[in-house]
């Protein structure tokens, strides 16, 4: 064997054993379990724990029907992390529930709008218009203040507003509450459907899929910026960093833009 062909056998050789630690290394940790919501959020911790493992970090993603189901799990130690909240819903958990949660990181926001096929805006809603938004409380409440910020309605003061907290409607809007979004995509008798990227029900490329256009949109400067959740005892916990570090990286960043054009929006400095 030649002096080159030696050299570079032996490179391969290195590579496969540091693999092969890597791997191990993998194994022999335990499992970091982190609670998503199916959506976007798996979708990106699927992606982070591809990153994640290149520094032997072993990532499982289990997954919950809503964010404060994963925010519970976490609170009674079943998981590790959650990353399928938004930092003012885990403020409100945290405040409810008396626990001790803590943001970890920044990771994407993803406005919430109201679509429509044939409207260009809101002022074109009809009187009597059905609108349909989602029944689970966090989508509902920040579709119900949409409207009201745009002057559609008038909401009661409560913290979880649903339609029977509708104090004024001059337009007589008919607010449907539906657990599942996408049956009502090609329906003509709807004229607009309230989602995010979060939605469990519809993908961030439903607006293009279905020809769907927003009509109105929450500002992405909103304080509605999801964010890796963990119990305070693991701050400092370097592998629960290392995650966060992956998930902050340049290629899920990268990946997140590409993946969603731009309904999910990554939302920290790229490492």
């Amino acid at each position: 064997m030649s002096f080159k062909k030696l050299i570079i056998s032996g490179f391969l050789l290195l590579g496969a054993v540091f693999l092969i630690k890597t791997d191990l290394k993998a194994q022999l940790l335990p499992v970091i379990r982190v609670g998503v919501v199916r959506g976007p959020d798996q979708t990106i911790v699927e992606k982070v724990k591809e990153v994640a493992a290149r520094s032997g970090l072993a990532v499982e993603a289990v997954n919950f029907y809503s964010a404060r189901e994963s925010l519970n799990a976490l609170a009674v130690r079943q998981i590790n992390l959650s990353a399928c909240q938004h930092k003012p819903l885990l403020e409100d958990f945290v405040q409810e529930n008396n626990v001790l949660l803590i943001p970890m990181g920044n990771t994407y926001v993803a406005p919430l709008g109201f679509y429509s096929q044939k409207l260009k805006s809101l002022s074109e809603l009809e009187d009597g218009a059905r609108l349909v938004i989602h029944e689970e409380p966090d989508k509902r409440r920040r579709a119900l203040l949409l409207l009201q910020r745009y002057g559609m309605i008038t909401l009661k003061d409560v913290p979880w507003p649903s339609k029977a907290d509708v104090v004024n409607n001059p337009y007589r809007l008919n607010i449907i509450e539906a657990n599942f979004i996408k049956p009502f995509l090609n329906n003509d008798t709807v004229s607009a459907i309230a989602f995010t990227g979060m939605s469990d029900d519809i993908n961030a490329l439903a607006p293009t899929r279905f020809k769907l256009k927003p009509i109105c949109l929450e500002e992405a400067s909103l304080p509605y910026v999801n964010v890796v959740a963990a119990r305070l005892s693991g701050k400092e916990n370097p592998r629960y960093l290392e995650f966060v570090k992956a998930y902050q990286s340049l290629e899920t960043a990268q990946f997140i833009l590409d993946h969603y054009k731009g309904t999910v929006i990554p939302v920290y400095d790229f490492n």
